[in-house]
């Protein structure tokens, strides 16, 4: 219905949901890491949306999007479960429900390109009891070769509480409560990162010991630092926590729905689970190497921070 009553309402409590995002810088680092990659493009906007716009949206702007988003020709129907003998009535059903929806003309996306010659930073200053940043590199889009050896990589780096930046940055040192690591495939472009809370007074040293275990992975010495690579001992740890986190995330048939239907919708093929496990098993210490090799260059660093800071230099220099 789009009632106009509704949207109004709605509006206060979007606008709350982004003041409540706004408050947890945790959660809004990502967002900042994500402006600083991709500026002021579709995947550099925040989610959530603006204040100011979200105000001033009306009932037909609704109708629009939904005529530009949602069409038969760029939705898939899954469906997941024990369906042994009922596929014709399953059949039937999708058909009865939509079977005379109007195919209209819908949106195409903007595509984004991975251009960057030298490190970047983005300081977001505010007055906090902790540091969150974010650091990381660009990395590989949806349909990219090298997808699952980066996210072994990242497995690796910082993939759980055995992870190398786990134990570096909040076992060995104290300086973090939470830190992670994680890739992100887009359509187009894509990106690895690391996200720590630590202490406001340690944040230099918190960069400098990611960056150090950034560059340990790679096979290549750099002035100073100590480079040892990945051990086959942690290649086969990572790639079963990998499977392992698989298998019980398609536990439930939510689930597997979603993977088949965004296997369908974004690369336009399905990989069953066994075919994804798969290519997790071959890759090999060599692949993790080449991965490492490519993305950590100081030319693709990204660094962001939230925290009572005003000098970006300081954060500059530390990428160096």
């Amino acid at each position: 219905k789009f009632d106009p009553l509704e949207i109004e309402r709605e509006k206060g409590v979007i606008i709350e949901e982004i003041n409540l995002y706004e408050d947890t810088p945790s959660r809004k680092i990502g967002e900042i890491y994500e402006e600083l990659l991709y500026g002021d493009t579709p995947l550099g906007w925040d989610i959530a949306g603006q204040a100011q716009i979200i105000r001033e949206i009306q009932r037909q702007d609704f109708l629009d999007y939904t005529s530009g988003l949602y069409s038969p020709a760029n939705t898939v129907v899954v469906i997941s479960g024990a369906l042994d003998g009922q596929m014709p009535a399953v059949k039937n059903l999708v058909t009865a429900s939509l079977g005379l929806w109007d195919t209209t003309k819908t949106f195409d996306y903007l595509k984004t390109q991975d251009n960057q010659i030298k490190p970047a930073v983005k300081v977001v200053y505010k007055k906090t009891e902790q540091a969150h940043l974010a650091l990381g590199v660009r990395g590989y889009n949806l349909t990219h070769p090298d997808r699952y050896a980066l996210g072994v990589l990242s497995t690796i780096l910082g993939g759980g509480m055995s992870s190398r930046l786990f134990i570096a940055v909040r076992e060995r040192r104290g300086l973090a409560y939470y830190v992670h690591s994680g890739a992100e495939h887009y359509a187009d472009v894509g990106h690895f990162v690391t996200l720590a809370g630590v202490d406001l007074k340690k944040i230099d040293e918190a960069v400098k010991v990611i960056l150090d275990e950034y560059i340990a992975v790679t096979p290549r010495g750099c002035a100073g630092r100590h480079t040892r690579g990945v051990s086959s001992e942690e290649l086969t740890k990572a790639k079963e926590f990998l499977k392992g986190r698989l298998i019980l995330e398609l536990e439930d048939s939510k689930s597997v729905a979603g993977l088949f239907g965004t296997n369908e919708l974004l690369e336009g093929k399905i990989e069953t689970p066994e075919e994804i496990m798969a290519k997790i098993d071959k890759i090999t210490l060599e692949d993790l190497q080449r991965v490492a090799k490519d993305i950590f260059k100081p030319e693709k660093l990204n660094l962001a921070v939230i925290g009572p800071f005003k000098d970006r230099q300081r954060f500059e220099n530390l990428l160096k």
